[in-house]
């Protein structure tokens, strides 16, 4: 059995309890979704207005469910692998090099100042680079003072060629350190991160990289950083470790050790470059890992808090960051698929599966904007996508959705999250749709966008004007749920009010939440140290 350190696990119990959940809402959905196909190929007397959105409203729901199987999977091998590791009392003794690597761009000092003094302050023996392509002059003499007072060779570069994966790459062959550490520069480590990720590296050559998980530590106060915080939780409790079991779990840019052979093995020209991580994506992270796995790399998650950092504090922020991460993983899905069909050998089954599932993840967007749509289309031009069986609807759709919003959130509950906060995730991210869509456009044409950087330290709100989509849902959804209730108080008992009255309202109630709870000006405190400086060798 794999040898790590202790993970965050469940009772046996509790995963008896998610497979049981996993397999009765994948029956209960797959019904309804045999159901709904029926209902649209029987049709005979659909228009084609109502059969165009029977087949959209049909795609966006096979969409969402096949994102629920992989949740459902990623439960399961979660469990498995939780079973099948040995715990680790004492970390076997390595004394193997390691670069530490903090990327940062217009950062300030203080934000440094706090990752460099916990990176300096860690229990494993590293050389500590800072790679700053800050623009402006005040940060880039607070990253040299901070680099000299902590001991950090400052690389400071005079263009932005590839962005961050840009910086790694130039200064990679001059690095000789047997493995590579990624900090994001708002991300600081604890003190046994390295000792305890290096020593599992040594132990299995196979593996490329040892991922741990991101926790924002800044969300006092700011709606927008807390949701941000619950999605994370989402990502990294469940599906990190489902996707480890199948070998197909993917470096996140920071609170990662690499294995430099592993980076020197990908190596590649392109565009007059010298490239070990991909610079084509701006989620090269994503696209890098992709590469390692295609050559035939391993990689590990750990489930432990090796680091903690800072978050989006607004939602322009929150939407810049969505934006990045959005565009990069659509952007991925050419070239999975180009690989699926020319060598599909070179992955198993499993991990081209969890590749699919992040690549498509972000069209979630276009599901949603069809699911606020139907309801105005059906008020407007009594576009009706279901014409028949409207009670068979009803008596496979509320198990099917009922069974899969409790085994959701009670797995959240297992972690000790809690519902009002995972509700909250859930609507921010449904209230993206629109960056969603905009960043599935860009990454369908191949058009260029400029690397965003999450900004910290800002209050600001999003004028109305540029939500004025989110708003018109908003109105037209709200309108429909009114519209709905006047016709069902005037007797008009159809189900298709109802139906369509209630999604309508949902929907209302969760856009609401963007304007009246996340695009709200906020006040960013300044951050207490959470490390005490180490104090510099004489």
């Amino acid at each position: 059995m794999a040898r790590r350190p202790i993970d965050s696990r469940l009772p046996r119990s509790t995963y008896f309890t998610l497979y049981t959940a996993s397999c009765v809402a994948t029956v209960l959905m797959l019904g309804y979704l045999a159901a709904r196909v029926a209902m649209v190929v029987r049709g005979r007397d659909y228009t084609v207005a109502d059969m165009t959105m029977a087949i959209a409203l049909l795609a966006a729901e096979l969409f969402l469910a096949m994102h629920a199987v992989g949740y459902y999977f990623n439960l399961i091998k979660c469990g498995l692998r939780q079973g099948s590791l040995q715990p680790v009392m004492f970390v076997p003794h390595t004394t193997a090099s390691v670069a530490v690597l903090v990327a940062a761009f217009n950062e300030s000092e203080d934000v440094l100042e706090a990752t460099l003094s916990a990176a300096r302050a860690m229990d494993y023996p590293c050389n500590l680079y800072l790679l700053d392509d800050s623009t402006r002059p005040e940060c880039q003499d607070g990253a040299q003072r901070v680099a000299g007072k902590y001991g950090a060779r400052l690389v400071h570069r005079t263009n932005r060629a590839g962005y961050k994966a840009g910086a790694i790459n130039d200064v990679m062959p001059e690095l000789i350190e047997t493995y590579v550490a990624l900090l994001d520069a708002d991300q600081r480590p604890h003190q046994s991160w390295l000792k305890e990720m290096v020593a599992l590296l040594e132990e299995r050559p196979e593996l490329a990289l040892v991922q741990a998980p991101q926790h924002y530590v800044n969300d006092a106060g700011l709606p927008v950083c807390t949701a941000a915080k619950f999605q994370q939780a989402v990502f990294f409790e469940y599906i990190c470790e489902g996707k480890s079991y199948s070998n197909s779990m993917f470096c996140c840019g920071s609170n990662v050790v690499i294995r430099r052979a592993a980076l020197v093995s990908i190596k590649a020209v392109r565009d007059g470059r010298t490239q070990y991580f991909d610079e084509r994506s701006v989620t090269e992270d994503f696209a890098t890992t992709f590469l390692l796995h295609t050559s035939g790399w391993g990689t590990e998650y750990v489930n432990q808090p090796y680091a903690v950092g800072m978050g989006p504090e607004t939602l322009p922020a929150y939407f810049t960051q969505q934006m990045r991460w959005a565009m990069g993983t659509q952007w991925q899905t050419r070239p999975i698929l180009k690989t699926l069909f020319t060598n599909p050998r070179v992955m198993t089954p499993a991990q081209w599966w969890e590749y699919w599932m992040v690549g498509t993840y972000y069209f979630v967007g276009y599901a949603h904007f069809i699911f606020m749509l139907a309801p105005m289309m059906y008020m407007l031009f009594d576009v009706r996508p279901v014409r028949h069986n409207s009670a068979l609807y009803l008596l496979f759709f509320v198990p099917y959705v009922l069974s899969s919003m409790n085994l959701f959130y009670f797995g959240m509950r297992q972690r000790r999250y809690s519902a009002k906060g995972v509700w909250l995730a859930s609507a921010l991210s449904f209230c993206t749709f629109w960056i969603y869509m905009k960043a599935g456009a860009v990454a369908v044409l191949g058009l260029k966008r400029a690397f965003g950087v999450t900004p910290k330290g800002v209050g600001g709100a999003i004028p109305l004007r540029r939500l004025w989509v989110e708003a018109a849902m908003l109105v037209g959804n709200y309108a429909v749920a009114v519209w709905c209730l006047w016709h069902l108080l005037r007797g008009d008992l159809h189900v298709g009010y109802v139906v369509n009255g209630v999604w309508a309202a949902y929907h209302g109630v969760v856009l609401s939440t963007l304007f009246v709870h996340f695009n709200t000006p906020v006040t960013v405190h300044p951050r207490a140290p959470l490390f005490a400086p180490a104090t510099p060798a004489a």
